[in-house]
């Protein structure tokens, strides 16, 4: 954030910062439940290969979107960090099924239903639904889970991924979800 801020893109940033403060805990919450319930908890982040970003998509490029390895932007919040062997997806475009290997990978361990937490609610979030549901998943977008630089922004993209891409839930209703018993099978 401090590198929009030093380019001039201001609008939203402090609208953001408030969001993060409250999708943190809620994600945590999500985090906690699946944990114990034996359901997959899966990262992914934006992070180059190289230090000038020559390996990142052309969009991101020109965006200035470029994260180096072991740039602070790239860490995933402390307070949400992987745990054990819980993998991580580095990525260098906004979908995540563009820019890794994780499709391979979910249907390896026979995973077919998502739900979607994270930053930004309109670009890498909303980009993974899409092509999450275009290659056969069935996606939950986690509302008070997600943020982006502005409410607007934010709910506009909800109101786009409406049961069209995602069903779209609250935390509780998720959680409510992860602890029926008959999640577990499903």
């Amino acid at each position: 954030m401090k590198r929009r801020r030093d380019l001039g893109y201001v609008k939203g940033l402090d609208e953001y910062e408030l969001r993060l403060q409250m999708i943190v805990p809620n994600i945590q919450r999500l985090q906690a439940a699946s944990r114990q319930r034996g359901i997959e908890v899966i990262f992914t982040r934006l992070r180059g290969m190289t230090k000038d970003g020559r390996d990142c998509s052309r969009g991101h490029k020109e965006l200035g979107y470029l994260f180096p390895p072991n740039s602070k932007e790239t860490e995933i919040l402390e307070e949400l960090a992987p745990m054990g062997d819980e993998m991580v997806f580095d990525k260098t475009a906004g979908s995540v099924f563009n820019a890794t290997n994780l499709h391979y990978v979910l249907q390896n361990m026979d995973i077919r239903n998502l739900v979607l937490v994270g930053v930004m609610t309109a670009g890498c979030v909303e980009s993974a639904a899409r092509d999450a549901k275009d290659l056969g998943y069935r996606v939950i977008v986690v509302e008070d889970c997600c943020a982006a630089y502005t409410q607007e922004q934010h709910e506009n993209s909800i109101r786009v991924m409406r049961e069209t891409y995602a069903k779209i839930k609250t935390t509780a209703e998720v959680l409510s979800s992860i602890s029926s018993p008959v999640l577990k099978g499903s």
